[in-house]
């Protein structure tokens, strides 16, 4: 099994584990996703493209403000 389908495996499990949208921070900080390291947003990125999961902008006033990206499965 290749990385990309090793890590989109456990990313599929971890984004259908609860309703709302996952934060990039939150993902790199799961448990079963801290193996994949720094290539989580590559892969992340790659499966939004693919429509394979949803993104979405979300403004964060917490964070000053800044603008948040969320990702999903439907």
């Amino acid at each position: 099994m290749s990385k990309m389908s090793e890590c989109s495996v456990s990313l599929f499990r971890v984004l259908r584990s609860r309703q709302q949208p996952w934060t990039i921070r939150e993902l790199l900080d799961h448990p079963e996703l801290c193996h994949v390291g720094s290539g989580l947003s590559m892969i992340v990125r790659k499966l939004a493209y693919r429509s394979l999961i949803k993104e979405t902008t979300v403004w964060n006033p917490k964070a000053g403000g800044e603008r948040e990206i969320h990702y999903w499965i439907s």
